[in-house]
């Protein structure tokens, strides 16, 4: 027999949202300052919650308006509602800036909490920090900076940073769907190298690229940083002869056989390039 029992009071089935209101407040979200708005650590929370429901518009917060699980979850003084997140968003984007390096902040607060490890090559241990870009789906949007993406639909093309085996976010960008992937992003190398020196966690770091960053520029930004930090890049072959690299592996590399029928070869090449040592492996 089944018994229905029913109650007049609000149940909610979100319970995970606690433990990402635990993370919110170590990360420091409440201590969110904005000169324009007064309470913009609200706002800023309000929207992280909504976005781990899957939900990225401030519209969604009218939905949350009277829900007194999410105030208390989210050490919220209230909840405002979608017309107020809007005003106050717009106020913010004039510092917007300054906004995203306090949330940077926020984020270097709960990797230091975090265990990180590494991979090992040749007998030394590096921190390995992946970056690279990917097409988000925007079609039929009139969003600003939406446009024609490499995979053939109008979206954005933001870049990612993930530290660590574990592959925590470290950081990531924004940007049009018709941006390269190499525009911009010595600059953002520049500042992953400060965040990655507050982790405080030492040793060596090791950057891995896709082609689609191997150039000068890139390899320049790293090597500049200090001796601790590395890169691999997939080679980018462009108009380079595909028969004389194999040539060279055959020569000089160390040929397997991880299946019948299939052989692979592997070569190191060590390049220098003039006055400046570059940390750089190849294969």
């Amino acid at each position: 027999m089944i018994k229905i029992q029913t109650t007049k009071e609000n149940i909610e089935s979100k319970g995970g949202l606690f433990l990402a209101g635990k993370v919110a407040i170590t990360a420091g979200l409440k201590t969110i300052k904005s000169a324009l708005v007064a309470n913009a650590a609200a706002v800023i929370i309000s929207m992280y919650a909504l976005m781990l429901e899957g939900k990225s518009t401030f519209e969604s917060a009218g939905e949350k308006r009277y829900s007194r699980f999410f105030k208390e979850v989210f050490e919220l003084p209230f909840v405002y509602a979608k017309e107020t997140v809007r005003l106050y968003l717009e106020k913010m984007s004039d510092e917007a800036d300054e906004i995203i390096n306090q949330l940077r902040e926020s984020n270097i607060k709960i990797i230091q909490k975090a265990p990180l490890h590494g991979i090992w090559i040749d007998n030394k241990q590096y921190l390995p920090v992946d970056i690279d870009t990917l097409a988000m789906d925007n079609s039929k949007s009139k969003k600003e900076g939406v446009s024609h993406t490499y995979r053939g639909f109008d979206g954005f093309h933001p870049i990612m940073a993930y530290v660590g085996k574990e592959g925590y976010m470290l950081d990531c960008e924004l940007r049009p769907g018709s941006q390269h992937c190499q525009k911009g992003t010595p600059a953002f190398i520049e500042s992953l190298i400060g965040q990655l020196k507050r982790l405080e966690k030492g040793g060596r770091y090791l950057f891995r690229f896709d082609s689609g960053n191997d150039a000068w520029e890139t390899l320049k930004t790293i090597a500049s940083a200090g001796k601790e930090y590395y890169c691999i890049i997939k080679r980018n072959n462009r108009r380079e002869n595909e028969a004389e690299w194999l040539e060279t592996a055959k020569r000089g590399g160390v040929r397997t056989e991880p299946r019948k029928g299939k052989k692979y070869g592997q070569a190191e090449l060590k390049r220098f390039i003039p006055r400046k040592e570059m940390n750089i492996f190849q294969r």
